[in-house]
């Protein structure tokens, strides 16, 4: 429930820095609402919020977010977003035969390491999708493989 509560905290204080108007915030909250097209196994994931999924075995959360922004300025912002998540890598790349940003790291919560990866992929011209995926380092090969299947699925569905 801390981790639930813990995310939940840090996706708000997140999605706030995106918004620098009450007109902005208003928009950013209603496309929370809106409804993410992914495949998820929902014997592993719990629905927690409209495109929040979490899962106790392996420790694991998806989020997925339309922002109102740009893909090319979420583009330009993706370097302060490289530093200020502290990640490893980022870059662009074609997935799914589409233009996606992506950064990758790893952190630490509560004591347990995970693989964090955000991806941001253009789903109009005002609008892209931000897909946040967190997943205990220690996780089995097919969970890993169950995860990237999400990804994929965003990406081709959205």
């Amino acid at each position: 429930m801390k981790n639930i509560r813990l995310v939940l905290v840090l996706l708000f204080l997140g999605l706030n820095a995106y918004s620098q108007d009450r007109g902005k915030k208003e928009n950013l909250f209603e496309m929370q609402k809106v409804k993410v097209i992914i495949d998820i196994d929902k014997n592993v994931f719990t629905n927690v919020y409209a495109n929040m999924y979490v899962s106790k075995k392996p420790n694991a959360l998806v989020v997925a977010l339309f922002l109102p922004i740009s893909y090319n300025q979420q583009k330009l912002k993706l370097d302060a977003l490289f530093v200020s998540k502290k990640m490893k890598i980022k870059g662009e790349k074609m997935i799914r035969g589409k233009k996606v940003l992506f950064m990758k790291g790893t952190i630490n919560k509560e004591g347990i390491d995970f693989i964090k990866e955000v991806y941001y992929l253009k789903y109009n011209k005002k609008t892209s999708i931000e897909l946040t995926i967190m997943l205990d380092i220690n996780a089995d090969a097919k969970y890993k493989k169950m995860i990237n299947e999400i990804v994929y699925s965003v990406i081709e569905k959205n």
